[in-house]
């Protein structure tokens, strides 16, 4: 996930080898990170933390991910 300004976050996934990108937009209300995918509507919202060494944790009903910062 690559967080960007304005809103933007790129969403990278890498299936076999190969890495699709999904451009989404973002905002943040509180303790939820709400994302829109613009070419294909839909809104999803999501609890999310902040842990220690620039850990992102976001919390899919109970099921957690764990995102951590590249440097």
């Amino acid at each position: 996930m690559e967080f960007q300004r304005g809103g933007h976050l790129r969403y990278i996934l890498s299936v076999d080898g190969r890495d699709f990108v999904v451009p989404l937009v973002y905002r943040t209300t509180g303790d939820l990170l709400e994302t829109d995918n613009p070419a294909a509507s839909h809104v999803m919202s999501t609890r999310f933390t902040l842990g220690a060494g620039d850990m992102l944790i976001l919390d899919f009903a109970g099921a957690q991910a764990i995102f951590i910062r590249e440097r």
